[in-house]
């Protein structure tokens, strides 16, 4: 399942903080639905080419950046500047080629060693405080996500030198940036194998030119678009999932394969029956299905399953001496007998029944046991097990 998620620039407050905050919430919900997440938003295109460091030299990335870039950076650090010539110098150092140099001339390919270490030197400086700017916009939240290959960055031609600039200075949405963006959802659109995600803003401004005409969206993929906005809209509803770092959705994506495609299969059942419309009218669709009918559910779960939780608190709450031979049944403690209201009774009738004990309290035990377990099986069929499992993965 893919998921493309579309959001409109958010310069944030000061600079670049938190610029990312309207993509980084939307990516994470949809890490915990989807297989695939692409990311359609022109402050997060600036970011692409900081997503492909792995195989990117950090001196190729400088050459990209332009000098107000650069003075930008230096004024919020205050770093060094960077030697004049900087970038021819830089440009010939990435084509030469140290090892054949040697072979005609040591001393030079010495020379070109020594001076190619200072810029990388300089170079690293720099880049500290480019982490520094891009972990105030967020982009550390995604990082590993996108390092392992689940989300990506649509290219918009956007600078990352755009970035790089103080809130008033920051102008990255030209006309051709804002074309390509529009080009690639229209894209998206049209595309069976997709389903479209919006931010509160590029929802209402697309609903808007379908309304005019501007743009047509089939039935089908509008269905699809609500689909990715239950999905994903239940899983950011969940009471634990705000606190959720990154790294923890990833390994519950893992963890929950099987009750994820049964969820999945749920939201495309309900997605039938949902108006054919994005933004706020398609927001209150889902706002009513998790208030009438999700989160009931999900809390009718974690009241069943309590039913038959696990006896530890036996342990803390009852002394050996009381109950005949315990030594001989402490093994049959380990199975699930239910609630703490049902834990007293089980020990009310092990007690009571004497040198008896032991046969009823086992006999107990053993039944606990097998309600315990027709319950978890119930449970997991169930097409909201997957939300009762993350929120609770989540709650740790």
């Amino acid at each position: 399942m893919r998921v493309s998620i579309a959001t409109t620039p958010n310069t944030g407050g000061d600079g670049i903080d938190d610029a990312l905050a309207d993509d980084v919430e939307l990516a994470k919900a949809a890490v915990l639905y989807a297989d695939e997440v692409e990311l359609i938003g022109l402050t997060a295109s600036m970011l692409r080419p900081f997503s492909e460091l792995q195989g990117l030299s950090f001196l190729e990335l400088m050459l990209d950046m332009d000098d107000d870039a650069f003075a930008y950076i230096r004024d919020r650090s205050g770093s060094s500047a960077m030697p004049d010539g900087w970038r021819d110098q830089i440009q010939k150092f990435l084509s030469a080629d140290p090892q054949k140099i040697e072979r005609y001339a040591p001393a030079a390919a010495s020379e070109l060693r020594k001076i190619k270490a200072k810029f990388e030197e300089e170079a690293e400086g720099y880049r500290a405080q480019f982490d520094e700017v891009l972990g105030a916009a967020g982009f550390a939240e995604l990082q590993p996500a996108i390092n392992q290959g689940i989300v990506r960055l649509a290219d918009l031609q956007t600078s990352p030198s755009s970035l790089f600039r103080a809130r008033e200075d920051r102008r990255p949405e030209t006309d051709q940036q804002v074309n390509a963006w529009l080009s690639l959802l229209r894209n998206r659109l049209d595309d069976p194998n997709v389903r479209l995600l919006f931010d509160q803003q590029s929802a209402d401004l697309i609903q808007s030119m379908i309304n005019e005409g501007h743009i047509e969206a089939s039935a089908n993929n509008l269905r699809l678009a609500a689909s990715a906005a239950l999905g994903t809209g239940f899983v950011a509803r969940l009471p634990a999932f705000e606190r959720a770092p990154m790294d923890e959705l990833l390994d519950l994506r893992r963890d929950l394969r099987v009750p994820l495609q049964i969820y999945r299969g749920a939201m495309s059942r309900f997605s039938r029956d949902m108006p054919r419309v994005i933004g706020r009218d398609l927001e209150f669709e889902v706002q009513h299905l998790w208030e009438s009918e999700v989160n009931p559910a999900v809390i009718r779960l974690e009241e069943e399953l309590a039913q038959h939780g696990l006896v530890r608190e036996l342990f803390r709450s009852v002394r050996a001496a009381n109950i005949f031979d315990f030594a001989t049944w402490t093994g049959m403690t380990a199975a699930t007998v239910g609630s703490t209201a049902d834990l007293g009774a089980v020990l009310t009738g092990v007690v009571a029944a004497g040198s008896g004990g032991m046969r009823v309290g086992t006999d107990m035990l053993l039944d606990a046991a097998r309600q315990r377990g027709d319950a978890e099986r119930d449970a997991t069929r169930s097409e909201f097990y997957f939300l009762y499992q993350a929120n609770r993965r989540l709650q740790r």
